[in-house]
């Protein structure tokens, strides 16, 4: 049900709390099992996969009901600005006010196993940029991998920045944490062919392969599990 309140502070607990969430380290939003997204165009179309916690934004009561989610809450812009920009005003002035809306979110929780057999599998190692991240992400529903494996040290796929740059994709793809000891096991136990990228390697293109091989060098070059 859709609530309505004002917050006309930055020393509101729901804004701490807000602010908490975007700075945080993924240990601190998993704890709580929450994100945060922002855009109004990312909020509605996430909206239609998951309902929202809390949406909070300075938009006029009448937009509320385009919004899923259990409560709505109505914001001075300002406040908005201090949560997701700090006191970096130049930073806000990039923004359009559709960006000034933010939502929280369960998030998905990692799965054990990847079921019922998985053939296509993206393994990504402790990629740090967000933008790379959600690039990978992208491209893993894209090509209709079977799920992703993350290394532990990886940027987390939940903060808002890898939210941003994957429009939300994280929602529609299993994934795990996952070891190279974990990755070999699982591997061996459904008989996936392990696949690696290098930058020095030789160029698909140079190689003498059959077109079923050549299509699977070709389809894994970012570091993958796969079926042979």
């Amino acid at each position: 049900m859709t609530g309505f309140y004002d917050i006309l502070s930055i020393r509101n607990r729901a804004v701490k709390e807000l602010f908490r969430l975007r700075v945080g380290r993924r240990r601190a939003r998993s704890q709580k099992g929450l994100c945060l997204v922002r855009g109004r165009q990312l909020v509605q179309s996430i909206g239609q996969v998951v309902k929202f916690k809390e949406v909070f934004t300075f938009e006029p009561r009448e937009t509320f009901g385009s919004y899923h989610a259990e409560k709505v809450v109505r914001v001075q812009k300002n406040v908005l600005q201090h949560v997701l920009f700090g006191c970096k005003e130049e930073h806000a002035k990039r923004f359009e006010d559709q960006d000034f809306v933010i939502g929280t979110a369960e998030q998905p929780p990692p799965v054990k196993e990847f079921a019922p057999a998985p053939r296509r599998l993206l393994m990504i190692d402790r990629i740090k940029h967000p933008e790379n991240m959600g690039r990978l992400l992208t491209s893993a529903v894209a090509l209709k991998f079977d799920g992703v494996m993350l290394h532990p040290e990886c940027v987390d796929p939940f903060s808002y920045k890898v939210l941003d740059a994957s429009q939300a994709v994280a929602w529609t793809l299993p994934y795990c944490y996952a070891s190279y000891s974990e990755l070999k096991e699982l591997a061996e136990r459904h008989k996936l062919l392990l696949c690696a990228g290098s930058l020095h390697g030789q160029a698909v293109s140079e190689l003498f392969l059959s077109r079923d091989e050549r299509y699977a060098v070709e389809e894994w070059h970012v570091a993958t599990v796969a079926s042979p």
